[in-house]
């Protein structure tokens, strides 16, 4: 796989982390530049929103690196057989719950641990 590759297919998932991170990071300076008082519904909400953008872009991240680097560069050049398909989207799946779980505890500060044990 060609870096030009690599870099085409990760480029956007690493923007829009960057995206995220950046309006979470900034999210106090954002409230005055739109007339929205801190505290308020709207601040706690929004606050909401770009926290869990930033888990969620961490995921599609990762998922796209493990896509290109690992499923279809490290494995298939080791095996010389593509990944079956199941095992790839069984490992997106699992990183999509894990950051779901994390937006619900940490995020929206919820316990998860009857949800994990009814699992």
């Amino acid at each position: 796989m060609t870096f030009g590759l690599l870099a085409r297919r990760l480029l956007p998932p690493f923007l829009f982390l960057l995206a995220a991170l950046l309006v979470a990071g900034s999210w106090g300076t954002i409230l005055p530049t739109i007339g929205v008082e801190t505290g308020s519904a709207p601040d706690r909400y929004g606050r909401i929103v770009a926290l869990s953008l930033v888990w969620l872009a961490a995921a599609f991240c990762l998922i796209r690196f493990l896509d290109v680097a690992i499923w279809h560069g490290v494995v298939e050049r080791r095996s010389g057989a593509p990944v079956p398909r199941l095992v790839i989207d069984l490992v997106a799946g699992l990183v999509w719950v894990a950051a779901a779980l994390v937006v619900i505890a940490y995020v929206l500060e919820q316990p998860v641990v009857g949800l994990l044990t009814t699992s």
